[in-house]
């Protein structure tokens, strides 16, 4: 075999061809020193020229000296590209990032060299920073959690929390691209430069001399600024605003929906119930505009009363009389003397079968009216009627059956209020337990009486179906036939001597019971709940309100504030047990 090597192409092209060979054996020699010229630029990390010339699949194609070079989009520049088209025909320098002599393939960056000017840019800027130094600069990004500020070649963040005094859910309602602002700088770190910014900095803290402005039991103006599960946030002034929980809402109405007595971008007349400059928060009241009603109603056990049937609610349904007054009714209360159910909307009389003033709490019963008058016109214990009772099924076929109305007057007399007896639990509703005593008896727990400790609970917490209890017989309603019960008063009110036991400022360790969306409630003792309100870490910048504690953990909690009238314990985080 004969050798064909590089030099023996050309010189027989030279013989056959001259003029072709001159062609291509200058472009060829040309194209040999244009590589070795971007070898040696890879080799020596210096910079060369290129001209952009079109687009292809991934990024641009750029002429350098004569040779075609691959820029990925992602090395054009530091900034995000919409139109690459704009790029063809500028001419700027690149450096070279790969190289591959065999296939003469070469790939070039622009955007390094951009980051290395703006990192000397910002080296520069960052030596000249301090903090409480007021800077102009223009809004370059807007995120979820704040807003990016071009400094002039160094970006840097304002948190949404950093950005205004008021209550804003995303930045862009204060904030557009490119706007020019005056910031404050908060905080930077030299070594990774960032720079923390504020821009609310710039205003006066609408919570400096708030004692100057308001007071408490002071009547002002509100804006409803948002609605929570637990009441509404109301705007009082530009920057300052505060809670007003749903059970301040109404003396007598038991709103279960903050949206149907509030609508956002209202402006009502709120109370100020209380400051807390600490915390930074303002407790608000709408219902103490008005004296408390319930001191002059006229809703004694077994009293009559005309009302409506307003809404249905699990384990029964929610009754409204004249006076904008509210009571529950339980589902067994609800049948009327045909047989059927009342239905939403419909107006019926009532008879009150419970009665506290001091929880602001009535149950009603519709069945117990003509009950009574059934049961005084038999002689014997059982009533026996032709009451049709309807089919809760879909189908709605009726049928009739044999009902004890009330039990036997013999065997209702055989308790008496304060009598300790025991029962089995046979229904549960969030509103309390029903249990069958000796003697087939039925009696109502309400969720209150179950513990000293059943703020936030419901009777599920408490028991099952099934279970056995004791408790003492607290009220008996001779006509109509009802006994209530309680197995919290079986033992002594750990409150009465709370004010020794659990004094402000003083350390406890308890264990986390719930996670709520207004705070986390831990337990002290079987009988005894504080609660964190969690807001008061938002400085923290903790971004979910349970990142630091768990279901189960110990902690160590202070006291912050005690309420002996509603029973409530405030506390606040010492430190997580581990």
């Amino acid at each position: 075999n004969i050798g064909f090597t590089e030099n023996t192409f050309w010189q027989i092209l030279k013989k056959i061809r001259p003029s072709l060979y001159e062609a291509l054996y200058i472009k060829h020699k040309k194209d040999e020193e244009s590589f070795a010229l971007i070898v040696s630029a890879f080799e020596n990390q210096t910079l060369i020229s290129g001209i952009i010339k079109s687009r292809t699949n991934g990024g641009m194609i750029v002429d350098v000296l004569d040779i075609e070079a691959f820029l990925p989009g992602s090395q054009i520049d530091i900034k995000h590209i919409i139109n690459y088209d704009i790029y063809i025909e500028q001419k700027m320098q690149f450096k070279v990032i790969q190289i591959n002599p065999e296939l003469k393939n070469v790939v070039i960056s622009h955007r390094i060299i951009s980051e290395a000017d703006i990192n000397i840019k910002r080296k520069k800027i960052i030596d000249q920073l301090e903090k409480g130094q007021i800077l102009e600069g223009v809004v370059k990004n807007i995120t979820s959690f704040g807003v990016f500020i071009d400094l002039g070649g160094i970006d840097g963040l304002i948190h949404i929390t950093d950005l205004t005094w008021s209550r804003i859910n995303h930045a862009n309602e204060i904030l557009e691209l490119d706007q020019k602002i005056k910031v404050v700088i908060l905080d930077f770190d030299y070594e990774k430069t960032r720079i923390q910014l504020g821009l609310k900095q710039l205003y006066p803290d609408p919570w400096e001399d708030i004692d100057k402005k308001i007071k408490v039991l002071d009547n002002v103006p509100g804006k409803v600024l948002s609605i929570v599960d637990y009441g509404a946030i109301i705007e009082i002034s530009e920057g300052l605003d505060g809670l007003v929980h749903i059970n301040d809402l109404s003396w007598t109405r038991k709103i279960k929906n903050t949206s149907h007595f509030l609508k956002v971008g209202a402006i009502l007349n709120f109370v100020i119930l209380d400051i807390d400059k600490r915390t930074r928060k303002l407790q608000l009241g709408y219902k103490q505009q008005i004296e408390d009603p319930w001191d002059k109603l006229d809703f004694e056990k077994g009293s009559i009363h005309w009302g409506m049937v307003e809404d249905f609610v699990s384990k029964g349904a929610i009754v409204v009389f004249n006076n904008d007054v509210t009571a529950f009714i339980p589902s067994r209360h609800l049948r009327k003397l045909n047989g059927y159910k009342l239905k939403k909307g419909e107006y019926a009389n009532f008879i009150v079968i419970e009665f506290d003033k001091n929880r602001k709490d009535i149950m009603v019963s519709h069945t117990n009216t003509f009950a009574k008058q059934l049961n005084s016109s038999s002689n014997s214990g059982k009533i026996t009627t032709n009451i049709k009772y309807v089919a809760d099924s879909d189908d709605g076929e009726d049928y009739s059956i044999e009902k004890d109305i009330l039990p036997l007057e013999s065997t209702f007399n055989n308790y008496n209020v304060g009598d300790i007896t025991t029962g089995i639990v046979f229904e549960i509703a969030d509103y309390g337990a029903y249990i069958k005593m000796p003697d087939g008896i039925e009696s109502l727990i309400r969720v209150y009486e179950m513990s000293w400790n059943s703020q936030l609970c419901y009777a599920q917490d408490f028991m099952e179906i099934g279970d056995l209890v004791e408790v003492i017989i607290t009220s008996i309603n001779k006509d109509t036939k009802e006994i209530f019960s309680s197995i919290r008063q079986l033992k002594q009110d750990p409150w009465i001597n709370i004010n020794s036991t659990y004094p402000t400022g003083s350390i406890h360790t308890g264990i986390v019971k719930k996670l709520t969306n207004f705070g986390i409630i831990v337990s002290l003792t079987k009988d005894i709940d504080g609660v964190i309100d969690t807001s008061i870490y938002k400085d923290k910048l903790i971004k979910n309100r349970f990142d630091f504690i768990d279901l189960g953990d110990f902690v160590d909690v202070e006291i912050l504030k005690l309420d002996i009238t509603d029973r409530k314990l405030f506390l606040e985080v010492v430190k997580k047990k581990s």
